[in-house]
């Protein structure tokens, strides 16, 4: 005996893709690939992974310091010896 289709509005969220979904999938072979080529080169895995750090570490040192000019409307250099320099601004 046939069984009937199911009505659609009982169908769960699981049945339809949404941006999300594409976005994770491609992700995902993304990964899967730099995984491949990182075995496949580990010298060169490695020193991409270190750009990687030292450009995150750089990217929140200027972030922190642009939001303490910004906070402090001023600028602070310690130059070598007992020189320091202040640019401040109103």
């Amino acid at each position: 005996m046939p069984v009937p289709p199911t009505d659609p509005r009982r169908r769960t969220a699981d049945d339809h893709l949404t941006w999300a979904d594409v976005a994770a999938s491609y992700a995902a072979m993304l990964g899967f690939v730099v995984l491949f080529w990182a075995v496949s080169e580990p010298f060169a895995a490695a020193v991409a992974a270190v750009a990687v750090a030292v450009t995150i570490a750089t990217a929140q040192r200027v972030r922190w310091l642009a939001r303490c000019v910004d906070e402090c409307r001023a600028l602070a250099v310690d130059l070598p010896g007992d020189v320091s320099v202040t640019v401040a601004w109103g």
